[in-house]
């Protein structure tokens, strides 16, 4: 797997963790609000569903993995409420810096918690930019206790003809341009590419339930842009 970058550039590849932490560490101040402005705030919506899949409720105990600045872990805790454990797990200081609440600096592949830690885990984003994303997926299915529920968002491309067509010209062309503006054109031009290493949903789901998970299924959010994977560790 080789991503490289402009002509002249360090490459940014996904069997490269220290590329991927540089990536970050430069797009960290405009992190969120790229996101927002390049989903045209959909990106809230999306990582609501995302929360939801958790069932997150008082006492409960959860962890996101990739965290980032964490805005999928602030929903989490919103939801689950004041008297629950929500961890924010990243590898980029940077990023964990614009987070709040319990964070731990940490790899998405070696996980630093014991098997059936969390009532919950969910990551966003996440997989395209990790070396190994079914090792990742072992992770965190390792650290849910017996019936604890995983959520993963990921970017997605719609399969009906219109919306992909409209997709493509935006996420492909429109994207990175976007995101030059804000000074991350290189940055956003490798994850655009990124995209095409995701497995297939359906693929994707077959690796859940290889690694053990039961209620394993997926559903395309927003005609398709975004895809939200759910599964349950088994009792």
């Amino acid at each position: 797997m080789r991503l490289v970058a402009e002509r002249g550039q360090e490459e940014i590849r996904p069997d490269d963790p220290g590329s991927i932490r540089r990536m970050f560490r430069e797009l960290a101040p405009d992190y969120d609000r790229l996101n927002s402005v390049l989903t045209f705030g959909l990106v809230h919506r999306w990582r609501r569903a995302l929360v939801r899949t958790l069932g997150a409720g008082p006492g409960g105990r959860y962890v996101d993995v990739c965290a980032g600045t964490g805005m999928s872990t602030r929903a989490v805790r919103r939801a689950a409420g004041e008297e629950a454990v929500v961890v924010g797990v990243d590898f980029t200081p940077e990023m964990l810096e614009r987070s709040d609440g319990l964070r731990v600096l940490g790899d998405a592949l070696r996980l630093p918690f014991p098997d059936g830690t969390f009532d919950g885990a969910i990551s966003s984003f996440a997989l395209r930019d990790i070396a190994d994303p079914v090792a990742s997926l072992g992770e965190m299915a390792r650290v849910l206790r017996p019936g604890g529920r995983l959520g993963i968002l990921e970017i997605g491309r719609p399969r009906s003809a219109l919306p992909r067509a409209g997709f493509d010209v935006w996420f492909r062309g429109a994207v990175p341009r976007v995101a030059g503006a804000f000074g991350h054109r290189r940055s956003h031009d490798f994850l655009v590419r990124s995209v095409r290493y995701l497995p297939p949903p359906e693929e994707l789901c077959r690796e859940l339930e290889r690694l053990g998970l039961v209620e394993v299924g997926w559903r395309p959010l927003t005609l398709g842009a975004a895809s939200l994977f759910v599964a349950r560790r088994g009792t």
